[in-house]
């Protein structure tokens, strides 16, 4: 009951801050009134009889459909320019409730250019750490103890910056469930700080498994935030989609075992630094076999689910 309660509570607040935006915006643009009013159901009203904008928005957002669905929202670009229009069209939306945030958010023009944009930012970082990790091997004739101190930061940043697909995850900004993403975030991230920053020794960081490790978490998400960043303008190429869902039968064994591999490494250094974190990791080992799984078969799922739909739709144009 109480956390009910609290839920209406921050729904009251959340619908009273809009209220008072939609308010402010609208006085603060001499035809932002009519503007609202012309888009709302009490048009039809004489002006002296008109109710109070918050009066108007209130009863709307009770008695009526969510604003996106009404037929009166302003679809051309001259109206969107309109600051009432632009805050209803953009933001009102998700704001109704929880759910309806999940399911309408991702139609959001605003969410949208904010995936595109982090897609497309997160393939220019791991794109640029695997020129970095082939230039290095090149230039140095395969000599892998130098990797770690050529991408080492870099890689660690651009890995903590999928912090956000677990928010996205937890948004209901995309399809991922927010356990398989947390998971496999969390395990990188114990690879990024608590292992490479937290162990400045050859033995970790000079060892070719960090370099099998960068570049297999280079390719995989070189490839994974193309296809991603693509698919949301539209754009779908046949062999992106297939090395999305097949490289990881190769790359995830890599790139976990190499995980493990280096954790392995590190603990006679861990246990001088401090016996619960030394069997923490000893607990994070025994876990990465069934992560590696669970991680495994969904993939295997998506790959059916992904590949044998674009199939069935090339059969379909081919016949048509």
């Amino acid at each position: 009951m109480k956390r009910k309660a609290q839920r209406i509570k921050i729904r009251a607040k959340i619908r009273g801050r809009i209220i008072k935006a939609v308010e402010f915006l609208s006085l603060s643009t001499s035809s932002g009134q009519r503007h609202l009013y012309s888009r709302l159901p009490f048009s039809d009203q004489t002006r002296d009889n008109r109710p109070s904008v918050i009066d108007t928005i209130s009863r709307y957002h009770i008695a009526y459909p969510p604003i996106s669905q009404h037929p009166n929202i302003p679809t051309s670009p001259s109206e969107r320019n309109s600051a009432i229009s632009f805050f209803l069209y953009h933001f009102y939306p998700a704001m109704a409730d929880k759910k309806a945030t999940k399911q309408s958010a991702k139609l959001l023009p605003i969410v949208k250019y904010y995936l595109v944009l982090y897609n497309f930012a997160s393939w220019a970082g791991w794109t640029y750490c695997l020129a970095l990790i082939v230039q290095e091997l090149v230039a140095t004739g395969g000599d892998y103890t130098h990797v770690c101190a050529k991408v080492g930061t870099l890689l660690t940043y651009v890995q903590t910056g999928a912090l956000l697909e677990v928010v996205h995850s937890a948004l209901g900004f995309v399809k991922s469930p927010v356990s398989t993403t947390a998971l496999q975030v969390a395990s990188r991230l114990l690879l990024c700080w608590a292992i490479y920053e937290q162990f400045n020794v050859p033995a970790v960081r000079e060892h070719w498994l960090f370099t099998t490790m960068s570049v297999a978490w280079s390719i995989t998400e070189s490839v994974r935030y193309a296809y991603y960043g693509l698919n949301l303008i539209n754009v779908q190429p046949s062999w992106l989609l297939w090395a999305r869902y097949s490289l990881f039968f190769v790359l995830y064994p890599i790139g976990a075992g190499s995980e493990a591999g280096l954790i392995y490494q590190s603990l006679p250094y861990a246990k001088k630094l401090s016996l619960p974190f030394y069997y923490y990791l000893i607990g994070m080992l025994i876990v990465y076999p069934p992560g590696l799984f669970l991680m495994y078969t969904y993939m295997i799922g998506q790959r059916k689910k992904y590949l044998m739909s674009a199939g069935k739709e090339r059969k379909t144009a081919k016949a048509e």
